[in-house]
């Protein structure tokens, strides 16, 4: 019931590699057995060999079904739908692996001549793979030792990452697609959109002066923020109106609601239209911000956001635009990797 994307067109590929993973433990301790020489009956054979290798087969696909299932915690749904694909396909094929394969060779009979492994590459890397179970158990305390100290180091070296995604970084100090971006970001006000969106729950709310005025006083705020070269909302398009039709008006903002309207009626246009809507519900106010680090980006939004939750009670404010969206889906996706990771990590370690 699911379509194949970019990321989940990989699970057929994975499966493939893992099933065959699977059926190819089991068929090669049948062969070890057969090798020996020790039985006969095929059906004790494929028995003796099932008992060897199903806890091993078994732990794997299951400590691997765990690691996809971790990303259902994704906020990605490709990502989630492709953990939930593999998980479906992790225990399918090793229930295949361990049912279908050994009644396969309990339906087939006995190798007269097993294949051997022979050379003298082959050889040296059984020798080798001995070697290195003999080290892990007997000194199995060191093994631990090292692990949990590249543990504590790592630890640390993730403490240091900083994720971030200002692109313009990329390019070098005197690339000209740099200069001029610094150039706009410098001398109009910033080169970053932020909309602050600002809802009321009455109809044609932003036709009140009284409204109008706490517009203009979060207004007045965002423009002090050292981050904020400018802002533009609905006041100042009533406010140039208004001045330019009453030279002695004594502010901005009219002083009644009947004249606001015939303000707004004589000054309608599509520009208008990206600031406040139809029913004069919602208010839009577009800033230019001169930062773009991830870590700044999400700064400013979260104190816009303390100040919107001082509004009026019947007024919320939030803060969006490209570049906050973008922002925050990224700690989002980094916030979610590591509880996916430390999720995992805890459920295998228990298994």
């Amino acid at each position: 019931g699911h379509s194949l994307n970019a990321v989940t067109a990989l699970v057929p590929p994975l499966l493939t590699a893992l099933g065959l993973s699977y059926s190819v433990h089991v068929v090669s301790e049948y062969y070890d057995l057969a090798r020996e020489g020790r039985i006969d009956d095929r059906r004790e054979l494929v028995t003796t060999a099932m008992n060897r290798v199903a806890l091993p087969v078994g732990l794997t696909g299951l400590t691997t079904a765990v690691g996809f299932a971790s990303l259902a915690l994704s906020p990605l749904q490709a990502v989630r739908e492709f953990g939930l694909l593999s998980v479906v396909g992790v225990i399918a094929t090793m229930t295949a692996s361990l049912s279908f394969t050994p009644a396969a060779l309990v339906f087939l009979p006995l190798p007269k001549s097993p294949p051997q492994t022979s050379g003298r590459v082959a050889r040296r890397f059984d020798r080798f793979v001995d070697s290195v179970a003999r080290f892990d158990f007997e000194r199995r305390w060191l093994v631990f030792g090292v692990a949990a100290l590249l543990f504590v180091l790592s630890v640390v070296g993730t403490m240091q990452l900083r994720v971030g995604s200002q692109q313009i970084g990329q390019f070098r100090a005197d690339a000209p697609v740099r200069l001029d971006f610094e150039a706009v970001n410098e001398h109009l006000e910033g080169a970053n959109p932020i909309s602050v969106v600002v809802r009321s729950d009455a109809p044609y709310a932003f036709k009140e002066p009284a409204n109008l005025r706490v517009l203009e006083g979060l207004q007045s705020w965002l423009v002090e923020q050292p981050e904020i070269g400018g802002a533009t909302s609905v006041v100042d398009y009533l406010g140039l109106i208004h001045r330019g039709l009453r030279d002695d008006a004594p502010e901005a903002i009219p002083e009644s609601r009947a004249l606001v309207t015939q303000l707004l009626l004589v000054g309608a246009s599509n520009q208008l239209d990206g600031f406040i809507d139809s029913r004069f519900q919602t208010a839009n106010i577009q800033l230019r911000a001169r930062v773009f680090d991830s870590d700044e980006v999400v700064a400013l939004a979260e104190r816009i956001e303390t100040r919107l939750a001082k509004l009026p009670g019947h007024m919320q404010g939030s803060v969006t635009g490209t570049s906050v969206v973008l922002n925050r889906a990224l700690d989002a996706i980094i916030r979610g990797q590591a509880i996916r990771i430390a999720t995992a990590l805890g459920i295998i370690y228990v298994i």
